[in-house]
């Protein structure tokens, strides 16, 4: 089993004006990022499983990408320009990489990587 990911506290999302809902068990959480209504991304991580699944979607709701991610390490929500920006690391004995997220109101940027070790 993997080790247990280090997340943001519902308080310090709370401080950044973002609800975490909880997940059908208490260690997993997800975090709705509104892009001025153009688009969202849900972010739900699971600490003990060490996982994140990121779904992106325009305003009408239609999936643009979905992302799934084992192996996290730590998931970190920060202030970002005008919206929100998340960083998401992960590694395991063959690969590390990193997938970034911005929300602004200019919309949704993703970059992710993963490279052999």
């Amino acid at each position: 089993m993997a080790s247990p990911l280090t997340a943001p506290t519902a308080l310090e999302l709370a401080e950044l004006g973002l609800d975490a809902q909880v997940g059908d068990e208490p260690w997993v959480r997800t975090v709705t990022f509104d892009a001025a209504g153009v688009a969202s991304v849900e972010l739900t991580w699971d600490e003990i499983a060490g996982s994140v699944y990121v779904v992106w979607r325009d305003a009408a709701g239609t999936g643009i990408a979905e992302i799934t991610r084992e192996s996290v390490d730590t998931v970190s929500v920060s202030s970002h320009h005008d919206g929100y920006l998340v960083a998401i690391a992960c590694s395991s004995e063959q690969l590390g990489g990193a997938l970034t997220v911005s929300v602004t109101s200019s919309g949704v940027q993703i970059k992710h990587t993963l490279l052999r070790r």
